[in-house]
């Protein structure tokens, strides 16, 4: 069944339950025999209502999760098993049930798993130091809550009595109560991530409704122990008990539908400060100690009794201050090695950026296809080289404007994929030839541009550009096709033919053209003489290419 079908139908059930009961009461209200007939049988079906809510709730999870759920299903089960036991006493048979009897044991075995159950929905979330506190706090508590009720209930009953064997057992009713008062106080030290916010509520009700009824009960048969019957009242909360621990599981979820549980506990840690349960627990051993105070106050005759509770006491505040001191140097321990988490992300984090900059920044100065400097990089390089000529430190450098003869032919009749390889494959052929201290630039399409440092005069220039028309005369052979090329190349002097970097790119590609009307595979070396007709042509031509892109 669905989760919220299943919820609403569980609802709805006990909705109706509750105030069929109630009509019960109302209209029988007058013939205590039928109204305890009907609360009897309703007392007993109460928690069989609540088993098989809780049955079909522990289906939804898995795992120990399931486990908790299977002992609260136990849980109500045991206590069914008590109603009914009762109930054939008091209706059938019409007497009170003798001390020990078979009721008490199943209310016990109640107690005892719903306990268990809490505590180990603790234990399974791995809240190993919460769990610890939290046993410790309960444990103060029930200190104070047996030494007050030995002062003022058992004590004084078993004075007027005597202590027997059928007296100690009667008094495990109190017994059960602190038992069940010690579950509702540890359901306000739960973290909020051990189980569903509505969850808690609705246990908490129950444990409180069931703690206050039984008590009533209990002072109800000690005043009069031949009275069967109780008031409606009582019949009505008893049955709500059982039914609000069966809701309740209908709200819980799967652990792994929460924050991751290391998560959940650092989180638990910060976030308690803002939360009214911290300041109950930060608060409550010294309302205890109030409370022990005061009583020692009252009842001096009893200093005894308030000694020996008070002791114990102050060995559970001993054992619980150790655990929070182990737990707090256990958490220093977390957050240092947190920190140094958060510096090494931090620092991986940097790196990561700073290597993702480093490429974005080669890929803005450098062509995707060669690899080779782009346009912008070689005028940084290029004014480089112009200002360490200024301060003396280099005194000539050339720049080689290389452009491929009849590049766009292979392109028209291979196809621009394998005119891309064998830009590539020029490309490195470029490099063979000049020095690691040479810059090669792609200019665009099937034009290059070379950077040549640091030489002593042209004819080192000329001797590279040389040397890069014979290596690209060598045939290409890509994708099955031998591809034969040559290369007319344009030379430029610094300082000869130019005294800016603008200007020096001019007359190289003025250069170049001068080798392309020469027959093209020609290295020329830029020279004044040259006619301003072909530097117009150059620039009318660079101006109409600029123009159709």
């Amino acid at each position: 069944m669905h989760k919220t079908k299943l919820k609403r139908v569980g609802i709805l059930t006990c909705i109706f339950y509750v105030c069929f009961l109630k009509i019960w009461g109302l209209v029988w209200s007058n013939h205590p025999k039928v109204l305890l007939i009907g609360g009897g049988y309703m007392g007993a079906l109460s928690p069989l209502i609540a088993a098989t809510l809780i049955f079909f709730s522990s289906r939804r999870f898995k795992g120990k999760e399931r486990n908790v759920w299977l002992l609260m299903l136990w849980a109500t089960i045991s206590l069914f098993i008590a109603h009914v036991i009762w109930s054939y006493y008091m209706i059938y048979i019409g007497i009170n049930l003798p001390f020990p009897n078979l009721a008490d044991l199943f209310l016990f075995i109640f107690i005892l798993l719903y306990a268990i159950a809490i505590f180990y929905k603790l234990y399974i979330n791995k809240f190993y130091y919460k769990f610890i506190q939290i046993i410790m706090d309960t444990f103060m508590v029930l200190t104070i809550i047996t030494t007050v009720g030995w002062i003022y209930f058992i004590k004084p009953i078993l004075n007027e009595k005597g202590l027997n064997l059928v007296n100690l057992i009667f008094f495990s009713y109190p017994i059960l109560q602190m038992t069940l008062f010690y579950c509702l106080v540890m359901f306000l030290f739960i973290p909020r991530y051990a189980f569903h916010k509505w969850t808690i509520i609705l246990n908490m009700a129950s444990t409180f409704i069931y703690f206050t009824t039984t008590i009533i009960f209990f002072t109800n048969y000690i005043n009069d122990p031949t009275q069967l019957s109780q008031p409606m009242v009582i019949y009505l909360l008893w049955v709500i008990c059982p039914l609000l621990i069966g809701i309740s599981s209908l709200f819980d979820q799967q652990v792994s539908d929460y924050p991751t549980t290391q998560f959940k506990e650092k989180i638990d840690i910060i976030m308690d400060l803002k939360n009214s349960t911290y300041l109950l627990r930060l608060y409550m051993p010294y309302i205890n100690i109030v409370i022990l105070t005061l009583l020692t106050i009252i009842k001096w005759d009893e200093i005894l009794s308030i000694v020996v509770g008070g002791g114990i006491y102050i060995i559970l505040l001993i054992i619980k201050h150790s655990i929070m001191l182990v737990e707090n140097k256990m958490l220093i321990n977390k957050l240092s090695e947190a920190n140094n988490l958060l510096e090494e992300r931090v620092r991986e984090r940097t790196q990561e950026i700073e290597l993702i900059n480093k490429e974005l920044e080669y890929m803005a100065q450098h062509d995707p296809m060669t690899g080779l400097p782009n346009r912008r990089l070689f005028r940084q390089r290029l004014e480089a080289c112009f200002e360490s000529s200024k301060n003396g430190d280099v005194s000539k450098f050339a720049l080689l404007f290389i452009d491929i003869d009849r590049f766009k032919k292979v392109n028209d009749f291979l196809g621009h994929e394998t005119g891309d390889y064998l830009l590539i494959e020029i490309t490195k052929r470029l490099k063979a030839c000049t020095r690691p201290i040479d810059t090669i630039c792609r200019q665009g399409g099937d034009e290059f541009l070379i950077l040549l440092d640091q030489i002593n005069d042209y004819e080192d220039a000329l001797a590279i550009a040389n040397k890069i028309t014979e290596s690209l005369k060598e045939p290409f052979y890509i994708k099955g096709f031998e591809i034969n090329i040559t290369a007319s190349i344009g030379v430029a002097i610094h300082p000869i033919h130019g005294s800016s970097g603008e200007m020096l790119m001019r007359n190289a590609d003025i250069a170049m053209y001068k080798a392309k009307e020469k027959g093209r595979n020609i290295v020329e070396l830029y020279n004044e003489e040259q006619s301003e007709e072909l530097s117009k042509k150059v620039i009318l031509e660079k101006a109409i290419f600029k123009r159709t892109e």
